[in-house]
């Protein structure tokens, strides 16, 4: 099943039914249960009628999508390649000069690391990175 969990907090005097819930559904607001004076609301959400929305609404999102995605497969080619060369994390963060937690964190999904830490990375594993620009804007102004 594919979707992301939304969880609202707010205290418990604003919501009207003031009864002792066990998660029951309320007002379309999914799940809840009060605790310590609070309303914690839990939503599936699906994740991907929330790309489309934030697609359709902004022409921008879908070159913000496209760009992390970037971020994403790169950073994982990188460690990919390690893996491959038999490198550990000691090895690689004695030839960056860096701690090996600097590395794990590198390595960790999600990151968002500087370009030079990008590239210190990929000269401790020899990875070379080729990079391109394209105009965006031209290639999508019937769309914008």
């Amino acid at each position: 099943m594919t979707g992301w969990l939304f969880i609202q907090l707010r205290a418990a005097t604003d919501l009207r039914h003031q009864s002792n819930c066990t998660g029951d559904e309320v007002d379309g607001l999914g799940k809840w249960l009060v605790t310590s004076g609070y309303i914690v609301t839990l939503k599936l959400v699906d994740a991907i009628e929330a790309l489309e929305a934030e697609l359709a609404a902004e022409p921008y999102a879908g070159l913000r999508y496209m760009l992390a995605i970037n971020d994403d497969e790169l950073l994982e080619a990188l460690v990919a390649l390690r893996k491959a060369r038999g490198l550990t994390r000691e090895q690689v963060a004695e030839r960056m000069n860096r701690s090996v937690s600097v590395v794990a964190d590198f390595e960790r999904p999600g990151v968002d690391p500087h370009l030079s830490t990008i590239k210190r990375y990929a000269v401790a594993i020899g990875a070379s990175i080729e990079t391109a620009v394209a105009d965006f804007v031209a290639t999508t102004s019937d769309r914008i």
